[in-house]
């Protein structure tokens, strides 16, 4: 029996994949950690890819774990010969199907919207991620799509049910060339010879969503823009929502398809996916949906605790009540006059059950807050009356010396008049 080939400390175990940039195997490191490992067929064919897996770090995708050159030829699990030279990566493993495989097979019409649903989440939010990072993805499909297990239950990053992956012919947005890609899923301005941009991918993953929603799409030779979104006018009424975004997705000019995160966002409202507020403010979901799903899940969050034994917002409130008493000064304490908040005590409030000094609503009414405030103006510090009879005497000054100033006014106007 021969032994399992190895690469760096990874061993190979099988393939699961190949491109024009090499061939994927699952593995497993030396302490027993799997991943995906790629290696080019001839080359430097997976450095370049490695590279821009290490500018994007991506949570929505898989991430670079680490990368290198065979030191020797191999021969794969497969007995695909590995050439000496070749370079390769190992990113995290990521589980699933691919979604070609997926479409293959029959679906129902809620199954199919709640797919295209997954797909336009998880893609979308991997896109946002790239696209912030200034990377374009270059080759949004079917089988570049892997589909989780389990079905979405949170927006969050660990909890994806689709993954968009291989990034071989990802570029930077900056440098403005295009490496590839795959004809069937060209936007029209890559068609026509301009500059790629993020838009192009947006307008790819509407094709794969087009072709997820109507299943003649899958099998049709080639992709017409009109003709797909006249099929995606027939879809049935429950999934009219997604065949909606998937129109918008289609528009011939680039700036009037829709922002990956806004995709991202609606998809999530239709799966009825639970707020992760850390994965908000770790700032994936960017766009301003995002934002407002946080600040409306921040008071529910807030209304849910208050009923628990949370002591410190009342304890912070305690310490506001004893700086008050001491800027009234504590002649009142001396002269017997009960603390600020004993007022809601006698005059019978409900008692307090946290037991922690809170806030309490007394049942006197406006009688007992006028009395009580009466008695604190009664007992003000003497400070506090000199300073008012010094300011008093200050008004009275000033308000003195603008009238001398009208009637001196007053008294030229009459002189100038009778001469």
């Amino acid at each position: 029996m021969t032994d399992s080939p190895r690469v760096g400390g990874w061993t190979l175990e099988a393939k699961r994949g190949e491109g024009a940039g090499g061939i994927v195997f699952r593995a497993v490191r030396s302490d027993g950690i799997p991943g995906a490992l790629k290696i080019a067929r001839a080359g430097d064919g997976v450095g370049r890819e490695a590279l821009v897996l290490a500018r994007a770090q991506r949570r929505w995708g898989p991430t670079l774990i680490e990368a290198g050159r065979l030191e020797r030829e191999l021969a794969g699990p497969d007995g695909s010969a590995l050439p000496r030279g070749a370079s390769w990566m190992a990113t995290t493993w990521v589980d699933g199907d691919a979604l070609d495989a997926r479409l293959a097979r029959p679906c129902t019409d809620e199954e199919r919207r709640a797919l295209a649903a997954i797909v336009a989440h998880g893609v979308g939010r991997g896109l946002d991620e790239l696209h912030r990072g200034g990377v374009r993805h270059g080759d949004v499909k079917p089988a570049n799509v892997l589909l989780a297990p389990a079905r979405p239950a949170v927006d969050r990053a660990r909890d994806r049910g689709a993954t968009l992956v291989d990034l071989d012919l990802a570029t930077e947005i900056a440098h403005g060339s295009l490496e590839g890609g795959t004809p069937r899923y060209l936007a029209p301005e890559l068609r026509a010879g301009e500059a790629p941009g993020p838009a192009a991918d947006l307008y790819a993953l509407g094709l794969v969503l087009a072709e997820i929603l109507v299943p003649s799409l899958a099998r049709a030779p080639a992709l017409d823009a009109a003709a797909v979104v006249e099929a995606l006018g027939a879809v049935v009424k429950e999934a009219r929502d997604v065949a909606a975004w998937t129109a918008a997705l289609l528009a011939r000019a680039p700036g009037a398809r829709p922002s990956a995160a806004w995709i991202a966002d609606r998809a999530a409202r239709a799966l009825r996916l639970d707020v992760d507020l850390d994965e908000v403010d770790r700032g994936s979901p960017g766009s301003g949906a995002a934002r407002v799903r946080r600040r409306s899940a921040r008071p529910r969050r807030a209304r849910c605790t208050a009923g628990r034994r949370d002591r410190r917002p009342r304890a912070r409130l305690a310490g506001r009540r004893a700086r008050g008493r001491a800027a009234f000064g504590r002649g009142s304490e001396r002269a017997g006059d009960p603390p600020l908040d004993a007022l809601s005590r006698r005059g019978g409030s409900t008692p307090d059950r946290t037991g922690g000094g809170g806030v309490t609503r007394a049942r006197g009414g406006r009688r007992a807050l006028a009395a009580r405030l009466l008695a604190l103006a009664a007992i003000a510090p003497p400070e506090m009356d000199a300073r008012r009879r010094d300011g008093a005497e200050r008004r009275r000054s000033r308000a003195g010396r603008a009238g001398a100033r009208r009637l001196a006014g007053r008294a030229t106007i009459r002189r100038g008049s009778s001469s």
